[in-house]
């Protein structure tokens, strides 16, 4: 049986070029059934970022530091300074001495178990700056630029001796440590870093594991 040949119209004229046969895809298309090739990967995610700069581990240390000596600050000194306090207020009549010291004490315990809160607090949102949160390194901004505007009432509180002079040390090394923390955090490395951990988060949903 001899090769059966390819259809051909009338006339003998042959069939244009680069038509597909009977049962044959287009030219540059994919086989009926099946799929596509993958193409490229379009608006992949960006390369996750390592570990935090040396700056930025320098700065939670520094503020861990910062907390710590400001705990310690409060409660050492604290129980003096209420007494100052008290012993400026003129004697109220029909108050009863024993009943305001029971308030000051009650104050004073109220005033350290915050200040433990308080710790708690800062030592988790410097582990989330350690983990490249950029909320947590703004957050810790404004902490810092708050307590650098109470520097300004400091000197009004040692003129009236509501405030111990022994504190003065703890509070010159809270404004040196609020100060170049905050050139840490806002200078390179750390604030390319935070802005690629950022960019990571945009793309991905998610923070990069550490």
């Amino acid at each position: 049986m001899s090769e059966q040949q390819p259809w051909q119209p009338p006339g003998g004229t042959p069939a244009p070029q680069g038509r597909p046969q009977y049962g044959q895809p287009p030219q540059g298309q994919q086989p009926y059934g099946q799929a596509p090739s993958p193409g490229p990967a379009y608006g992949a995610a960006p390369p996750a970022p390592g570990r935090a700069p040396t700056q930025v581990r320098v700065a939670g240390i520094l503020l861990l530091v910062q907390i710590v000596l400001g705990d310690i600050s409060t409660i050492v000194f604290l129980p003096s300074t209420y007494r100052r306090m008290l012993a400026q207020q003129p004697a109220q009549p029909g108050v009863d001495p024993q009943l305001m010291q029971t308030l000051v004490t009650a104050v004073m315990a109220a005033t350290i178990v915050i200040s433990l809160i308080w710790l708690v607090a800062w030592v988790l949102f410097v582990v989330k700056a350690w983990q490249g949160r950029n909320w947590a390194r703004v957050v810790l901004t404004v902490f810092l630029a708050v307590s650098l505007v109470s520097v300004v009432f400091t000197p009004f509180a040692y003129a009236q001796e509501t405030v111990s002079r022994a504190q003065l040390p703890f509070a010159v090394v809270g404004l040196a440590i609020a100060v170049v923390v905050l050139l840490l955090f806002w200078r390179q490395p750390a604030k390319g870093w935070y802005e690629a951990n950022s960019a990571y988060k945009q793309a991905t949903g998610t923070y990069p594991r550490r």
